[in-house]
């Protein structure tokens, strides 16, 4: 619940955000309840059912997340074209206020967390607060902020080798370091307890689920940007394209989940599911830079079968390989993993992007584009400047053509990428064993399912 409220109180900021900087911090604050939701939930059906029912209810959660996917850059899209990007965030409040409502009325906390026969006094407020582990969330944010930060000015503001961007990435690799030293050293209950990483198969795991993030993020972020950038669709229009992801990837989730329920069976799906994903991004490689809807909702569809399994089949094959005792801590850590994967993402293709962009700049003054555009879309602006589409710049057409040339040849590049990043996933995933789907988990030191020895 008060994930929930956090995220209101989020989409309140925004909504009434006067400048950038409120806008900002009311998006942080909303990412902080978001995170909290997509953790807790996960966490909550672990531990309500068993490792074999997961899979339907896991199912049940992707197959909305897919629905909502889809939808959500459609309705985004409408409302910012028909009323204002403030209803985006508007539209949140009624929505959150219902589901904060029905957890009211209807979540109760298990006897389990209340200390079995519901006798054990629980912990006051402070003392949950104190058992935080605010150090290492500090310095792990600290360490994303000053990585990704570094990042984003390389080559778009910056050359590499500048002493600013040096700094910035060393700075970032060494506070991740000090994280690393934080869990195993210093905090009481950290964030990423180092026990959970001496089990193969679960760093297997958490590795397949961050080259996982990455390509997620290149499919949800950077089609939008093809669709409106270079095939010139309006947000409303790119929505409805994006729907060719969005409906079968909710689709094969729920499918997926009822079928490890049925089977007990995830590390093949998970496999099979990262292997699709490896075509899927070596599909795109091929986008043209004109519609070609064959190629556009072909390549989609294979691209939703190969990243819909994924999105719950790990966790529930992680979820099985924990201990009980394990649980919670371990979907926490999974929901960290993907969520810092898929920032990573999205700020790694923004460069490779613009990378590509900014190598344009003489033929695209040649061409007879202005000057001061030409540096803006090579100089860090190419997404801002075209998301809108080029109809409003004043190109020619063989302008508009080698822009959209450009565009496309740059995306090509980042498709390239996450073919690759795909691969490394798909090889994490044979580090993964099976168990089976049997049990309601062990206490402690003792994965929730049975290990299959022939796996």
């Amino acid at each position: 619940m008060a994930a929930q409220a956090l995220f209101m109180a989020g989409s309140l900021v925004s909504a009434l955000a006067p400048d950038l900087a409120v806008l900002v911090a009311g998006r942080a604050v909303q990412g902080l309840g978001a995170g909290g939701i997509m953790a807790l939930v996960n966490i909550v059906v672990g531990d309500m059912f068993s490792p074999r029912q997961r899979g339907a209810y896991f199912g049940m959660i992707g197959a909305a997340w897919g629905i909502a996917s889809g939808v959500g850059p459609l309705l985004g899209g409408g409302l910012t074209e028909g009323l204002s990007w403030r209803w985006c965030f508007w539209i949140n409040l009624p929505v959150s206020g219902v589901s904060l409502a029905i957890l009211a009325v209807y979540m109760r906390e298990s006897s389990a967390a209340q200390g079995g026969s519901g006798t054990k006094k629980r912990r006051s407020v402070v003392a949950d607060l104190l058992a935080i582990d605010w150090l290492g969330a500090a310095t792990f944010a600290a360490a994303t902020l000053l990585f990704l930060v570094g990042l984003e000015l390389g080559r778009t503001q910056h050359p590499w080798t500048s002493p600013l961007v040096l700094c910035l990435v060393f700075a970032g690799a060494a506070m991740y370091g000090l994280f690393a030293l934080t869990q195993a050293r210093v905090s009481r209950y950290p964030l990423m307890p180092p026990r959970l990483f001496r089990n193969t198969a679960v760093v297997a795991t958490y590795i397949a689920t961050f080259f996982h993030g990455l390509t997620f993020a290149g499919l949800a972020f950077f089609l939008p940007v093809y669709f409106q950038a270079v095939l010139g669709a309006s947000p409303i229009n790119s929505g409805i394209w994006l729907l060719a992801t969005a409906v079968p990837l909710a689709i094969c989730t729920m499918c997926v989940g009822v079928l490890i329920r049925r089977t007990g069976r995830f590390v093949d799906i998970i496999r099979a599911a990262a292997a699709v994903t490896v075509l899927a991004m070596g599909l795109f490689v091929n986008l043209p830079p004109e519609r070609d809807w064959a190629r556009i909702v072909t390549f989609q569809i294979v691209a939703a079968l190969g990243v819909a399994p994924n999105l719950q089949a790990l966790l529930i094959g992680l979820q099985a390989l924990m201990s009980r005792g394990d649980l919670a801590t371990g979907t926490a850590t999974f929901a960290f993993v993907r969520n810092v994967s898929v920032g990573i993402g999205v700020v790694i293709g923004q460069v490779m992007l613009q990378s590509a962009m900014g190598g344009r700049r003489e033929e695209m003054v040649g061409a007879g584009i202005d000057a001061a555009l030409a540096d803006r879309l090579a100089g860090g602006g190419a997404i801002a400047t075209l998301g809108g589409g080029m109809g409003e710049l004043g190109f020619s057409g063989p302008q508009a053509d080698l822009v959209r040339w450009c565009l496309t040849d740059g995306l090509r590049r980042l498709w390239v990428m996450l073919c690759v990043t795909a691969a490394a996933g798909l090889v994490s995933t044979f580090f993964i064993r099976q168990v089976h789907l049997d049990g309601r988990g062990k206490e402690k030191g003792e994965p929730a399912g049975r290990v299959e020895q022939s796996v």
